[in-house]
């Protein structure tokens, strides 16, 4: 298996950022959540959690966060790991 180049590695980042992004705001959408109430209940500042939602870091870059700071925002959804990643995959595979 050849290496990713650097430009591959960019633009897988970013667009797995972007799934997550779109899986955690359609699952606080259907719960009926503020991101106010998502990121209080996640112990995250709401602008950080709006950060996630944007799949965009404060400074406007990718997002990268940290492992804690996904599984908090997942735990305050009431999601596993594992469920944001299939409905991550399931998104690309529903818009090819």
């Amino acid at each position: 298996m050849t290496p990713l180049t650097e430009a591959e590695h960019r633009c897988r980042r970013h667009i797995a950022g972007m799934q997550f992004a779109d899986v955690i705001r359609h699952k606080r959408a259907a719960l009926g959540m503020s991101q106010e109430q998502v990121a209080h209940q996640a112990g995250l500042s709401v602008y950080a959690y709006s950060s996630l939602e944007r799949g965009r870091s404060p400074s406007g870059g990718d997002a990268n966060p940290t492992l804690d700071t996904v599984l908090r925002a997942l735990s305050a959804l009431g999601m596993q790991l594992e469920e944001a990643i299939g409905a991550g995959r399931g998104l690309t595979e529903s818009s090819n």
